[in-house]
């Protein structure tokens, strides 16, 4: 699947969505999943927003594979551009 032009101009949108609405854990972990795929960005978008907006007792919820991915985008990704 690729992502359309549509979706990342709907970033700020979902984003309001979640700070209004909240996430789910299981939400959270079906982004990530993304992480290595064609749709990457989709990970990438949660990742950023969790840690800018989760506490690390939230994250400390998520599962470990899951919370293992999350931390890989950051040493990867995000670090570096923070």
């Amino acid at each position: 699947m690729t992502l359309s032009i549509e979706w990342f101009n709907q970033s700020e949108a979902r984003q309001m969505h979640w700070d209004t609405a909240g996430l789910s854990l299981c939400d959270v972990e079906q982004a990530l999943q993304h992480y290595g795929s064609d749709d990457f960005p989709i990970a990438l978008e949660m990742a950023e927003y969790l840690f800018g907006c989760w506490s690390a007792r939230r994250i400390a919820m998520l599962p470990v594979d899951t919370r293992d991915r999350l931390f890989d985008i950051w040493d990867k990704h995000l670090a570096k551009t923070l």
